[in-house]
């Protein structure tokens, strides 16, 4: 996928869209796949060894390091949320769930 090629070079979905002549939403988009893949890795892969289910907190340290963005823990919380309404096999730690 091109724009994979392009997020690992720390290009910006923004400027992403722009090269590939695509809509921002659909940069942004493809971001989210990746992710999803890099949460399917699961913690331990991207150097977790204290917690084996992903938290807010470092979901948006995921986000930091593999997309060079700043993304806040209230962010990722309802990014988590919104994925896992439509993806429930996610793998999302229980305790982001409401009892």
């Amino acid at each position: 996928m091109q724009a994979a090629e392009l997020f690992a070079q720390q290009v910006k979905p923004p400027e992403a869209a722009r090269q590939l002549r695509v809509s921002v939403k659909s940069a942004y988009h493809a971001c989210l796949e990746k992710l999803a893949g890099y949460l399917e890795q699961g913690p331990a892969a991207h150097g977790w060894t204290e917690d084996q289910v992903w938290t807010a907190a470092g979901v948006a340290t995921l986000i930091g390091r593999k997309f060079h963005v700043s993304y806040s823990v209230s962010g990722a919380t309802r990014l988590m949320r919104r994925s896992l309404r439509r993806c429930p096999h996610a793998g999302w730690p229980s305790a982001t769930k409401r009892p």
